[in-house]
């Protein structure tokens, strides 16, 4: 067995394990959440998502080989 499977195998599980708790987490407690709160949450994750897209361009533009670099 390489050392790469042993160490990736545990890391793996490390990460799924409490990935899909907060998955689950996350739909079941959609179902007490009122759809006002919904749209909220939503709008304000789309948000975040817009701004890190836009953070990520000006990071790209300003790096090592971008645009504005000096």
């Amino acid at each position: 067995m390489s050392d790469a499977l042993v160490v990736s195998a545990p890391a793996s599980s490390a990460t799924l394990g409490p990935g899909f708790d907060c998955l689950a987490l996350g739909a079941s407690g959609a179902k007490w959440m009122s759809p006002l709160a919904e749209k909220i949450i939503t709008r304000l994750m789309g948000l975040l998502l817009a701004a890190l897209a836009v953070q990520f361009l000006f990071n790209g533009l300003k790096g090592e080989g971008g645009l504005f670099v000096r």
